[in-house]
């Protein structure tokens, strides 16, 4: 004759607890990460238009459109320029990013 284990009911309210609290840790975790996703897609998503897409910084509203770049080199500098001009006011706008060479190639 065999007989059913019996339970303890603070076991089962224990064991309900920590179910429950793991779930909504698990919840927080999922939304926590799940925003940082999103923002890391949105980047990729938006990051190529960055090289040749600007907000026009005189009208504001214009969009600015990747019209000429060039690159050269200063002494141990790499030099970007880049000019935009906007769609709604025609100004030019021009970009210059100097960039130091740590590792530079002696003969």
């Amino acid at each position: 004759m065999s007989t059913a284990p019996v339970v303890d009911p603070t076991h089962v309210f224990y064991f309900l607890a920590v179910v429950f609290l793991t779930g909504l840790v698990g919840a927080a975790a999922f939304g926590c990460f799940q925003t940082l996703l999103e923002a890391r897609q949105h980047r990729a998503d938006h990051q190529h238009l960055s090289g040749s897409f600007r907000h026009c910084r005189y009208c504001r509203w214009g969009n600015a459109v990747l019209h000429e770049e060039s690159v050269r080199f200063e002494d141990r500098d790499r030099v970007t320029v880049r000019c935009y001009f906007c769609h709604s006011c025609g100004l030019p706008q021009w970009f210059v990013r100097r960039v130091p060479l740590t590792h530079f190639a002696e003969p």
